[in-house]
């Protein structure tokens, strides 16, 4: 099930788009200021291009399907969030006693616990495309960390995945 936004386009669409408005933005700011000719603007021209072919390459990923590979993490990441889901009801009402979670990563073999408090876990919870991992966990080629915390990261999952998550989160 994908997610809309307010026009009736999915979210994913929506970011496509937007990526592409701005990449064209940078394109066009980059020209501009390549005219000027002087020390200062050939830095900020570099620095508007490299912001260009980052941006570039957020869209081309976006704009492709998801592997098989990344298909599959995702779905670990889903069973593992099932099994909190399960502590998180057992644990409900003592939300700032900390508690021992599953590791939320892509490997289907670890179990090794992360220890958060059940409000963080709830915090990070209203976002389905949102994980707790333990540092090292966190796989880049398909998800960023987007929060550090002492003891465990939260990594966003990438764009090709954000419908399989999102379909997933049973709340």
């Amino acid at each position: 099930m994908s997610r809309h936004a307010g026009n009736g386009e999915t979210v994913e669409e929506e970011r496509k788009q937007w990526l592409e408005t701005v990449v064209a933005a940078t394109d066009r700011s980059a020209e501009q200021v390549r005219r000027i000719r002087s020390p200062y603007h050939n830095a900020l021209v570099a620095d508007l291009e490299a912001l260009a072919a980052r941006l570039r390459t957020e869209l081309a990923e976006a704009s492709r399907a998801p592997t098989e590979r990344e298909e599959r993490i995702a779905q670990n990441e889903i069973l593992f969030r099932e099994v909190n889901e399960r502590i998180r009801k057992l644990e409900q009402g003592w939300e700032l006693r900390k508690v021992d979670f599953v590791c939320e990563c892509g490997d289907p073999s670890c179990t090794s616990p992360v220890t958060v408090t059940l409000a963080r876990y709830e915090a990070v919870r209203q976002d389905p495309r949102r994980f707790i991992v333990l540092p090292g966990h966190e796989i880049r080629d398909v998800e960023q960390v987007v929060e550090r915390h002492e003891g465990f990261l939260i990594v966003e999952k990438h764009l090709k995945t954000h419908e399989q998550v999102a379909a997933a989160d049973a709340r």
